[in-house]
């Protein structure tokens, strides 16, 4: 294990996200309950007193460059379709040290 090593361990663990729970606000957001969690991250049903609206909150574990790559391809990917079979998109965005994909 070298200094690059150490030096990207270090970067990995200030970019980790603080784990979020039910009742917790988030930016405008107000979270729930969880809906389920999966190999990248976790989804939230949460409230947008903003726009008055129930919306699904896609959050990261951890922010890496890796999920965060993928997180932003199913934004784009997802936001393309306009399907009525598929989860409609709100918003991709940054709050603290968490990114979300609001939806649906």
């Amino acid at each position: 294990m070298g200094i690059q090593d150490d030096q990207r361990d270090q970067d990995e663990q200030r970019d980790q996200a603080d784990p979020l729970r039910v009742g917790q606000r988030l930016g405008r957001f107000e979270l729930c309950r969880k809906i389920g969690a999966g190999g990248m991250g976790v989804v939230f049903e949460a409230h947008d007193p903003q726009r008055d609206l129930r919306v699904a909150l896609k959050t990261l574990d951890r922010l890496d460059t890796r999920a965060l790559y993928f997180l932003k391809n199913e934004f784009r990917s997802l936001h393309a379709l306009g399907h009525p079979n598929v989860v409609s998109l709100h918003e991709f965005v940054r709050v603290d040290h968490h990114w979300l994909l609001v939806m649906d």
